[in-house]
């Protein structure tokens, strides 16, 4: 079947966000010295453009709630949806969180079960202006439309939506365990265990959207959340604002994303959902040796090796790693997207199974709880855009003749 491409009038962008130094202060005082990383890596870079709207201090807040197993069982529709009724008369405000364009986080406890949640009172006034200056109806608004779509365990969960006249509440779960990237930064690298239970949680997001037709297209450490500080803490993938549905068969032409996370069709504007894919092998690689797969002194030369696709498994700690780990590796970051596992194959293969096994064996009861996850995925800042003026000083000459055929053909 021919394949067709998608204009990008319905791409989403996200709203500008908080300053790193902002974010930072949001997680509590820094650790002490770090561990020392191998000579041949560099710790991975966290994203200008990054925020955390849902999570707590590391070293403080409030525990998130913890949802029984029959939660996974409640649709979205029955529980997502705007609420009548004043905000406080449902809830009680905690502390602040932090600031961000749009308004401001924080912890509040639901009056009638004394549940912790997170709130996000968004204020009408700045989405008006940011409406105003994009041109275009507002991406958090987008935003909150693709999460009340979703309902998954390892999915970001919005409960509900009150609105007043000057804001709008979005009430969700609250996470106090920090996210991906400060867990990287609190050691040199994961284990493979450790990273097996990530990664077949993250993948499980991700084929979960997939199978909704929604891709993200911005998955990296810190978009993914840890539900609490407990050592099995289930993670969270977060930030949907650059996510999109899409048809089957048909590509996205839009360049969007962050550069050591992107995928390489991506350069080229044709691309669908397995863009997405390339992300979850990017933080495998990186989660296993504590630096990312693609490195630069800057975005440029980031994007140059991007556009290239090749990498390298060498060095003291891949002499370490299991060639099953390798091998999934190699599979996630096949840079033609049609030899790319998709999240379901890559959920099958043997480096994910064998570390469900070893959990099983090690702590049942982590074990049933992935399982309920594997069964329930079977039922069902600015962002950054790349402008053409990057593209042409850091991809091959082909790419971008590549691209324009394709944007003449649409």
């Amino acid at each position: 079947m021919d394949q067709h491409t998608e204009d990008n009038d319905d791409a989403l962008l996200l709203p500008p966000s908080e300053a790193p130094r902002e974010r930072r202060s949001q997680t509590g005082p820094q650790k002490g010295s770090q561990t020392e990383r191998p000579a041949e890596c560099e710790s991975p870079p966290r994203a200008k453009e990054s925020r955390r709207p849902l999570s707590a201090k590391r070293s403080g807040g409030t525990a998130g709630h913890k949802g029984s197993q029959n939660d996974l069982k409640v649709s979205t529709s029955m529980f997502v949806g705007e609420r009548s009724g004043k905000f406080t008369d449902f809830y009680r405000l905690g502390k602040k969180l932090g600031e961000g364009a749009y308004g401001s986080v924080w912890t509040a406890m639901q009056i009638s079960t004394r549940r912790h949640v997170a709130v996000k009172m968004i204020v009408k006034s700045k989405l008006e202006e940011m409406e105003v200056e994009a041109g275009e109806k507002s991406t958090m608004l987008k935003e909150i439309d693709i999460l009340k779509q979703l309902d998954h365990p390892n999915i970001m969960k919005v409960y509900e939506i009150f609105e007043d006249p000057e804001n709008y509440f979005l009430v969700s779960e609250l996470y106090t365990g920090g996210d991906l990237f400060e867990k990287l930064e609190d050691c040199e690298y994961l284990s493979e265990l450790e990273t097996g239970k990530i990664m077949f949680q993250l993948l499980s997001a991700l084929n979960y959207c997939h199978k909704h037709h929604i891709m993200h297209r911005d998955i990296k450490p810190e978009n993914i959340l840890l539900a609490s500080n407990a050592p099995d803490a289930p993670i969270k993938v977060i930030d949907f604002g650059t996510a999109r549905t899409y048809s089957p068969n048909k590509k996205t032409t839009m360049a969007i994303g962050t550069p050591c996370y992107l995928a390489p069709e991506v350069l080229t504007g044709h691309y669908d959902e397995r863009c997405d894919v390339w992300s979850a092998g990017v933080i495998m690689y990186t989660l296993l040796a504590g630096c990312p797969p693609f490195q630069g002194d800057d975005d440029f030369s980031i994007l140059k090796k991007v556009a290239v696709g090749k990498f390298d498994m060498k060095g003291p700690r891949w002499k370490e790693i299991s060639d099953d780990a390798k091998d999934l590796i190699v599979k996630l970051l096949q840079k033609k997207p049609d030899k790319r596992l998709t999240a379901k194959e890559a959920l099958d293969h043997p480096f994910i199974q064998r570390h469900l096994e070893m959990i099983e064996a090690s702590n049942p009861e982590m074990y049933r709880n992935f399982k309920q996850m594997e069964s329930y995925r079977s039922i069902l800042r600015v962002k950054t855009y790349i402008p053409h003026h990057v593209l042409e000083h850091c991809i091959p000459p082909h790419f971008l003749a590549e691209r324009e055929m394709r944007r003449g053909s649409v």
